[in-house]
């Protein structure tokens, strides 16, 4: 081992003590848990003093080891997110460490995901509801407040794959528009409503209360989001 990297190459002594202080050390091959601070997930988080702020297990394996290059993760041998035991801890892709995650169990998925947006209960009511044909990708994007794009993915089982049981599968005519068990308008109501709308002469507030049904309701038949078979 170089100088270098036996010595933290760009950090002092005194800055690699503080961080070995934050560790509680073991066994050799035995896990060494972060005791500070944690960032979601279970990871450590150090600051060296520079301003920044990062994980505790890249900081332990650049001291140890030796540079990190970029675009590239330190993982876990060891699956303990709060490991900072050098020896546990080995570099790979992106995609390596997903594909590392996935086969542990630790890949966050559904609602256990950082940016998710819906739940699984929303998950199920979009594949019900693109299911029926009465309402096109978009307007189930604009209904759940996600993209045309996440929606496709959800009724596809691109994701929320734990759910995989409940994919789609579109139906004919039998279930759209006036066929389906919930549909409260019929065909003839609809063209009239779009009819009204086009005047410029009623709000969805207004057309909502004259036919009995929700403003969402009556601005999905509007902007052709559903009952899209009428064109």
């Amino acid at each position: 081992m170089n100088d270098s990297i036996a010595t933290g190459g760009r950090y002092s002594a005194d800055v690699i003590a503080r961080f070995w202080s934050k560790a509680r050390k073991g066994e050799a091959d035995g896990c060494w848990p972060w005791t500070s601070n944690l960032f979601t997930g279970g990871y450590g988080a150090f600051a060296p003093g520079d301003g920044s702020r990062g994980y505790a297990h890249r900081f332990a394996y650049e001291i140890s080891i030796g540079e990190i290059p970029a675009k590239t993760c330190v993982c876990h041998r060891c699956d303990n997110p709060g490991c900072v035991n050098p020896a546990h801890l080995f570099l790979g892709s992106h995609a390596e460490n997903m594909a590392d995650k996935a086969r542990k169990g630790r890949a966050p998925r559904g609602t256990q995901h950082w940016s998710a947006v819906l739940d699984d209960q929303k998950v199920l009511d979009i594949r019900q509801k693109y299911s029926t044909g009465q309402f096109s990708q978009e307007g189930l994007g604009a209904l759940f407040g996600v993209s045309k794009t996440t929606i496709n993915k959800v009724v596809n089982a691109l994701n929320w794959t734990h759910l995989q049981g409940c994919t789609v599968r579109i139906p004919g005519r039998p279930t759209e528009g006036v066929r389906h068990f919930n549909a409260v308008l019929e065909e003839s109501q609809v063209i009239e409503i779009r009819n009204k709308y086009a005047t410029g002469d009623f709000t969805h507030a207004e057309l909502g209360r004259l036919f009995g049904v929700g403003r969402n309701a009556i601005q999905g038949i509007v902007n052709r989001k559903t009952w899209v078979y009428l064109g």
